[in-house]
């Protein structure tokens, strides 16, 4: 199920996971892997299976990307 919100803390507890899943222990610990960038969340959206998408929209500023998103 797909859920929208505008995260506004920086203490958002999805944040502070993007955050740590920085590292590689992170990744490592939790079996998954963090994607920044239009093309490679391109590529992860067509070819693995997602949990969530973080962005930025005032960094949306391509058609690409708003269609990603």
């Amino acid at each position: 199920m797909a859920r929208r919100g505008a995260i506004t803390s920086p203490s958002n507890p999805l944040l502070k996971r993007a955050r740590k899943l920085r590292q590689r222990k992170h990744r490592d610990a939790e079996g998954v892997f963090l994607v920044e960038g239009i093309a490679p969340a391109w590529q992860a959206l067509e070819h693995a299976d997602v949990e969530v998408v973080l962005f930025s929209p005032e960094l949306l500023t391509s058609e690409r990307a708003l269609d990603l998103v």
